[in-house]
């Protein structure tokens, strides 16, 4: 009996161990806010004024909505295995999930009860093996490199508000966005190396093709992928970030191809009273006969500073241009992944405050504006977009 007893405490032991090496996490941010907004586009003297309101956004405010899932197993020798599962939720004024955003458009735009359906926004999802000496290796869909680059040095936390280089396409129209980057990439291969001396770096490649061996003169269809970034922390309250991505787009055997190659810089120092961000990026978009469409240079300064033990606000300026090859009178202004894209002055500022009511909740109020204004042939056109953000944000 005493035998009996004695294997039973051993194996409700080894139980307790072995679970004790493997953990598994729940977690998100639910951020929701009231806003408001107006994109003009002007296009040869013609102006179109689109004026938006929304008491439920839930992808403009401090940051975008999303629960996730990850987990980690102790191999030993120090190694482990990981994963990761992370949805967003697109506006929870309308339901926690979806793909349309409630003002977008006159249809959606409404105080109903129906619901949208689930999980539409997809975010990422890898799984990962990681040696303390070695390093770690992810695959799946990820953030890229230069993202990771533009969203660590962004003075707002990289919100989706009007006014900065991150700020893009969300609940409220932005006809002005010069975001430059892809935020993920679908079947990543991405290796980061360890930590040494305050460098680290990630390499990453994603691709995928389809070889149609028929005697028609079906074309191969293919997308790749590749990036990379350099991370230093050996400085004393001072991170340092180098980025390079390539992405093929609309990649068909043809001569339409066009590859986006886009590179930057970033940078911020904490001098304890503030925290200075900056961040420089070069993009440009060519066929794959070597001519180019278009080219961007964009900036942005910014800093960070408490008001109080709860209090912070943050400010930036954007600024920049781009030119297109070929560009003529009525060219888009938009930084265009499949045609021409006119020439322009890049300019804008966002400015924000956070109160901090716990480590886990804050109330924010964010506002910014950013425009597009047309040079040279492509003056008598400009995209102007003037947004604000009033919200609460929840992480678990």
């Amino acid at each position: 009996m005493k035998k009996s007893l004695l294997a039973v405490a051993a194996m409700t032991a080894f139980a307790g161990a072995a679970q004790a090496q493997s953990s598994v996490t729940i977690y998100g941010v639910i951020d929701t806010a009231i806003g408001e907004g107006t994109d003009k586009v002007t296009t040869n003297n013609s102006t179109t004024t689109v004026k938006q309101r929304t008491t439920g956004a839930g992808k403009d405010g401090l940051a975008s909505s999303r629960l996730g899932i990850r987990g980690t197993e102790d191999l030993g020798g120090g190694s482990s295995a990981s994963f990761v599962w992370e949805q967003g939720l697109v506006s929870i004024g309308i339901g926690g999930a979806g793909g349309t955003q409630a003002s977008r458009t006159a249809a959606d735009a409404d105080v109903g009860t129906q619901t949208t359906g689930a999980f539409l926004d997809a975010r990422q999802v890898y799984a990962g093996v990681a040696n303390k000496g070695f390093g770690e290796l992810r695959l799946g869909r990820q953030a890229t490199g230069i993202h990771n680059l533009i969203s660590g040095n962004s003075a707002g936390y990289a919100n989706n508000v009007a006014g900065a280089l991150y700020s893009a396409q969300g609940s409220v129209a932005n006809s002005s966005s010069s975001r430059p980057h892809d935020v993920y990439v679908n079947r990543m291969v991405n290796y980061i190396t360890p930590t040494i001396n305050g460098l680290q770096a990630e390499v990453q490649v994603a691709s995928q093709s389809a070889n149609s061996e028929t005697t028609a003169s079906t074309p191969n269809t293919s997308t790749n992928y590749y990036g990379a970034r350099v991370g230093f922390k050996g400085v004393q309250n001072l991170n340092v970030d180098l980025a390079y991505s390539a992405v093929g787009l609309n990649q068909a055997a043809a001569s339409g191809d066009i590859t986006k190659i886009v590179m930057g810089v970033g940078a911020n120092y904490n001098f304890g009273i503030a925290q200075a961000f900056g961040l420089y990026t070069k993009a440009n978009q060519k066929l794959a006969s070597g001519v180019e469409l278009n080219s961007q240079t964009a900036w942005e300064l910014g800093v960070r500073a408490p008001v109080s033990k709860t209090i912070e606000m943050f400010g930036s300026f954007l600024g920049g241009s781009s030119a297109g090859t070929g560009s003529v009178v009525g060219t888009t202004l938009a930084f265009s992944s499949t045609a021409v894209s006119g020439n322009v002055d890049i300019s804008g500022f966002q400015l924000g405050a956070k109160y901090n009511m716990s480590k886990r909740t804050s109330l924010y109020a964010v506002g910014g504006t950013q425009a597009r204004k047309g040079t040279g042939v492509n003056a008598v056109s400009k995209n102007e977009t003037t947004q604000v953000a009033l919200g609460l944000n929840h992480t678990f």
